[in-house]
């Protein structure tokens, strides 16, 4: 993924669906594909945990957001991104998981480690799965920055789904520290 894109996306981020709250689910993605029309956003990007659990999915909740994928792409009306969080990953080291059931959808992308959006005004979202902080996380953003052509003069921004020093009221030792970061103009958590 690496295409020029309008400047304007809805990013969101731990939906967290199961069939414990598929009613709710459906109603806030239905509030959001709303809040797209009315303002003209063609891009919808969930930067991890879509789902509730890492160790299966009920078929009502698979067909659930099934429905709701396709509702946001039908017509070409939104394209949406979707990168991993530590919820959708039954092995967190793994580049697949239960998202890229919905990998080659018409209107959609799963990340795998990294994608990246170019908006056409020198600005690029980099957008990460979740890897584990004290896993590959680390070999894997160094690998982005050196394998993505990354423009330092540009304007640079960084979607992840990873814990960082000072983020939280409640530190954990392996969050990531935050000067890893430098290079970015902002990062999303």
């Amino acid at each position: 993924m690496n295409e020029e894109r309008i400047a304007c996306a809805l990013l969101i981020n731990d939906i967290h669906v199961s069939k414990d709250n598929i009613p709710e689910f459906q109603r806030n993605w239905d509030e959001a594909l709303n809040i797209c029309f009315e303002r003209q956003i063609y891009d919808i990007i969930i930067g991890g945990d879509l789902w509730q659990s890492r160790s299966a999915q009920s078929l009502e909740t698979l067909l659930a957001v099934r429905e709701a994928i396709v509702k946001a792409t039908k017509n070409e009306a939104i394209r949406l991104t979707i990168a991993e969080g530590n919820h959708d990953l039954v092995d967190q080291e793994s580049l697949d998981g239960y998202s890229h059931l919905f990998q080659g959808y018409p209107g959609v992308d799963v990340i795998g480690d990294y994608g990246i959006i170019d908006f056409g005004d020198n600005t690029s979202l980099y957008i990460m799965s979740y890897f584990p902080e004290n896993g590959s996380f680390s070999e894997r953003y160094v690998n982005m920055l050196e394998t993505s052509n990354f423009d330092k003069n540009a304007t640079n921004i960084l979607y992840i789904h990873q814990g960082i020093k000072g983020g939280l009221a409640q530190p954990r030792e392996d969050e990531l520290p935050a000067d890893m970061f430098k290079d970015f103009d902002s990062v999303l958590v």
